[in-house]
């Protein structure tokens, strides 16, 4: 996270953050010049993995609302297969 400790953001603030969305943006923090989406593949409340999307900053518009949403649609569909199609009662669609 090297543009949260360099902000001066406390991290478990903006992990809190990150929970409520459901998502995380990176701006250049994976590797300079390059802007991400992530969102999290679950079991429940167990993290199955990540979803990630990482672009060029040429090739990311600054609205990556779009980018937000298909990112989200991924990580949804891999909790809903990774529960047998949402038979988990935890998992919350």
């Amino acid at each position: 996270m090297p543009n949260v400790t360099a902000s001066g953001q406390n991290p478990w603030e903006t992990f809190e953050a990150i929970r409520t969305r459901g998502y995380a943006i990176g701006r250049q923090e994976c590797l300079p010049g390059w802007d991400s989406v992530a969102a999290p593949a679950l079991w429940g409340n167990t993290t199955l993995g990540v979803v990630l999307l990482l672009k060029p900053l040429s090739d990311i518009p600054n609205d990556i609302t779009d980018y937000i949403d298909q990112v989200l649609g991924a990580a949804q569909l891999i909790s809903l297969a990774a529960t047998q199609g949402g038979r988990n009662p935890q998992l919350v669609a």
